[in-house]
């Protein structure tokens, strides 16, 4: 089923294995799998240090400066490349392209945040049976996640991310 699909959508069925695992590894690059792998990355550049006063003040420089590297990067990820380059999220064209709705996505994407994210929930609702066949989790994340679709935040901080790693094992 998986080599049939299209990619961006080859692992959103309910109630599946394959799903799940995508979506998990997929979230690995959001918020939390981020801020848990800085944290483990701090604490690995502290294996270094031999008192514990260094390893505190390494893992707080390290942490800290990763922090306000990858905040950086995702703030001019989105509050800049995402509104020039203007790449509608393919989870939105699928939801319209169900609904016979796709002929709005212009107009949708000149609404706020919030007032899409209304919208698509208010749609899945009233299309219950059209989206029956999308895991309920995909579906919540795809309605929450109402901004631009390019350069994708989680591949970029997926990409940062094992920029940090490797440096951690170089450095130790």
């Amino acid at each position: 089923m998986v080599c049939f699909t299209p990619v961006a959508f080859s692992a959103s069925y309910a109630n599946s294995l394959w799903s799940e695992i995508a979506f998990r590894i997929t979230q690995s690059g959001g918020p939390l799998g981020t801020l848990i792998i800085l944290l483990i990355t701090g604490y690995s550049y502290t294996l270094a240090q031999v008192t514990y006063r260094q390893k505190t003040l390494v893992f707080i420089k390290s942490v800290t400066g990763l922090v306000l590297i990858f905040g950086l990067f995702n703030y001019v990820n989105e509050g800049y490349t995402k509104p020039v380059l203007k790449r509608h999220r393919p989870s939105h064209e699928f939801m319209l392209k169900q609904t016979g709705e796709l002929n709005q996505i212009d107009s949708l994407y000149r609404l706020s945040r919030k007032q899409r994210q209304i919208f698509f929930d208010t749609l899945t609702k009233e299309n219950v049976v059209k989206f029956k066949q999308i895991d309920p989790e995909i579906l919540t994340l795809w309605v929450q996640e109402s901004g631009f679709a390019f350069p994708s935040g989680h591949a970029f901080n997926a990409f940062l991310l094992a920029m940090v790693l490797a440096y951690a094992i170089y450095y130790n």
